[in-house]
């Protein structure tokens, strides 16, 4: 009929399918609908309800160097959130390091025949290491090249191989770059001595001193604030629902198969911007792609995600937001009132313990209360809290996790980009849908610039040769 708006179907209710949504639907030029497969918007920046208490999985805190994109979320929370410095740290030998790891304190906190070894490590590095960040491949490579080896033996090694499943050897550097700054004794000496990081080069970098904006009563605030601005410019989200179907037709979208608990049905669409993971994606296309698109989805592998969430009788368990551990059951432990006071009762702290597994192995198939235990008896080791101060807890399962950049992976990625890219009215974005180890600003501007290229219109911008973060859609 003349006159009906074209019509935008958005898979997944994460922050980058909500963001694509609302700015699709602030051009006023299109009719859109989302679909979700859980009962609840937000992805992994999600939060969950433990009697009074709320659990996010995993604190996810909102940054960005891009200005538009900051006030977009202050925009949208209109003053109900935090603005607060990121205060992390690692332990290590009894000692807590802040986070990310400043060479010169990590130096100081030693023992003296430790800190004269890596000392002169990180020294002889300096001096000659002087590899540019492209030209590094694995992520042994970055972190020898940033804190001398015997820094990287210590605090990193064993760490990454915990949490990955994969040797940093192994392991591309493409999942580290973006994530801890690159460090010089230039750079550390100027933020000490001034408190003022030098400027980054890139809107992804990280900077030594990270300013962090957090809402209050947890992260599921911000999506759910999308949620509404997008129901209330006419668009429609519907929970329960998952993808199951793409169907093509002389190269084009022209429709999805959804199911609910009704059953499935067929939804036709002019345009489809999946922000589910991508190798979901290409495996449900119809008809079915070559053989070496599924061999390449099958190539991209996901690390699952377990997270502990413990409701504590009494004070703060520690005086960060999170802290990283190299010999425990967690990868880290995040408080979620070092965020934001309003997630847990007065007297009262939640702490979110987590934990990074296979499908199928012991951590993965270990049963609640066991896995549970486990988790407290290592923070009763670390003497932060005992068993008895523990009121409630419950433990939250994720199978795609963490997107694993093993040395093979960008070859696979671009192939199943640029497959996805040749499709004019497909769009993959997000963390999930551009199998990228991004942050929420990520999902965001992905959001943002795949409405601002609907809006105007021509074939889809060149893909970069690398399987990178500077790429917001495909």
């Amino acid at each position: 009929m003349a006159g009906l708006k074209p019509k935008v179907v958005v898979l997944g209710g994460g922050v980058a399918g909500l963001s694509a949504a609302l700015h699709v639907l602030r051009t006023g030029e299109f009719e859109v609908d989302l679909y979700e497969g859980r009962d609840r918007v937000g992805g992994l920046a999600t939060s969950y309800q433990l009697g009074p208490a709320t659990f996010d999985f995993g604190p996810h805190a909102f940054h960005s160097q891009q200005p538009p994109i900051i006030d977009f979320f202050c925009g949208l929370m209109r003053g109900e959130f935090y603005e607060i410095q990121k205060d992390v740290a690692i332990q290590f030998d009894g000692r807590l390091y802040p986070y990310p790891l400043n060479p010169i304190k990590a130096l100081r906190n030693m023992s003296l025949t430790r800190a004269a070894r890596c000392g002169f490590s990180y020294l002889w590095n300096v001096a000659t290491n002087h590899r540019s960040l492209d030209s590094l491949r694995t992520s042994e490579e970055f972190f020898i090249r940033n804190y001398g080896r015997e820094l990287y033996r210590i605090f990193f090694e064993g760490y990454t191989h915990k949490v990955w499943g994969i040797h940093p050897r192994d392991l591309s550097a493409e999942f580290i770059k973006n994530r801890l700054p690159p460090t010089s004794l230039l750079r550390i000496a100027w933020t000490a001595l001034t408190g003022i990081d030098i400027k980054v080069k890139s809107p992804n970098q990280v900077p030594l001193k990270l300013r962090i904006f957090y809402p209050k009563g947890g992260s599921i605030r911000f999506p759910l604030a999308m949620a509404r601005e997008v129901q209330a410019r006419g668009g429609r989200i519907k929970l329960g629902t998952r993808m199951e179907a793409v169907h093509l037709e002389a190269g084009r979208v022209v429709g999805v198969t959804l199911r609910d608990p009704s059953g499935p049905r067929r939804v036709p669409c002019d345009v489809l911007i999946s922000t589910v993971p991508l190798p979901d994606l290409v495996k449900s296309l119809e008809p079915p792609p070559p053989p070496e698109m599924v061999e390449s989805a099958g190539r991209l592998v996901f690390r699952p995600l377990l997270i502990a969430c413990l409701w504590i009788e009494g004070p703060p368990v520690f005086p960060y937001q999170t802290i990283y551990y190299t010999n425990r059951i967690f990868n880290r432990l995040a408080q979620m009132n070092s965020y934001s006071p309003e997630t847990v009762p007065a007297g009262t702290c939640g702490v979110t313990a987590e934990l990074t597994c296979s499908v199928g192995d012991g951590l993965w198939t270990m049963d609640e209360r066991t896995l549970i235990r486990r988790v407290v008896e290592d923070m009763e080791a670390e003497k932060l809290v005992s068993a008895d101060r523990v009121k409630d807890a419950m433990l939250l399962r994720e199978i795609h996790g963490y997107p694993i950049y093993d040395l093979s992976f960008e070859e696979h990625l671009v192939r199943l980009r640029q497959a996805v890219h040749a499709v004019p009215n497909l769009y993959v974005s997000g963390r999930q849908g551009m199998f990228n180890y991004a942050q929420m600003h990520y999902g965001v501007s992905s959001g943002m610039a795949v409405a601002q290229h609907l809006l105007q219109g021509g074939e889809k911008p060149p893909l970069p040769a690398r399987g990178t973060e500077d790429a917001l859609f495909a």
